[in-house]
């Protein structure tokens, strides 16, 4: 009856060994994964304030910056990515501080707005006409309620046409705007538009 117990207590042991060095390697996998995926989003190429962000699905596989906005074909070479064949001969020029999905079947290029989390961790400026509530309040001097009358302004008025028009919000004087200015730019966003020629980072 004991030697029985113990031939079960040994298989048991070595059942668990196996299954935790299964979930080890997976675990080595995922963080092998997920490093890659840091170290892409981290590590920028490139000059300028226009920043672009290639994805694949979840996973960042490049970060590049460029002086103007950039097609398409120049943000793949740069990062040295091959394009699916659709994607090469519609050439988009797309917006600056723009996510790109190459992992997509659809027909259109698929890009949006980076979050103002994205931009600040980048070293980028938030663009004050597309930046939400959340995204604001990383500005320096802009709380909740600031950030709330900013982007109803810009509901209400339109786009703004110079950082300095901030002013016209009741609170924010030349300090308040002096101050919250090097972390801003104004963007005119658009959707990825299909145009000729390109642009070197």
């Amino acid at each position: 009856m004991a030697h029985g117990s113990v031939g079960l207590t040994t298989h048991s042991s070595i059942r668990g060994l196996i299954v935790l060095g299964l979930a080890l390697s997976l675990i080595l996998m995922a963080s092998r994964f997920l490093k890659q995926s840091y170290w892409a989003y981290l590590y920028v190429r490139g000059e300028g304030d226009c920043i672009y962000q290639v994805v694949r699905g979840k996973a960042c596989v490049g970060t590049i910056r460029f002086r103007e906005p950039a097609h398409l074909s120049a943000i793949a070479n740069g990062l040295g990515l091959s394009l699916p064949e659709k994607m090469s001969t519609l050439d988009p020029l797309v917006p600056c501080d723009s996510a790109i999905d190459l992992d997509t079947q659809d027909v259109d290029i698929r890009c949006e707005p980076l979050p103002g989390t994205a931009l600040i961790a980048l070293g980028g400026k938030i663009d004050l006409n597309s930046a939400q509530v959340e995204d604001l309040v990383l500005v320096p001097g802009v709380g909740g309620k600031l950030a709330s009358m900013i982007v109803n302004y810009r509901t209400k008025n339109g786009t703004f046409s110079s950082i300095a028009e901030v002013e016209k919000i009741p609170g924010v004087g030349e300090k308040k705007r002096a101050k919250m200015e090097p972390f801003l730019k104004i963007v005119q966003h658009g959707r990825c538009q299909k145009h000729g020629g390109s642009h070197e980072p």
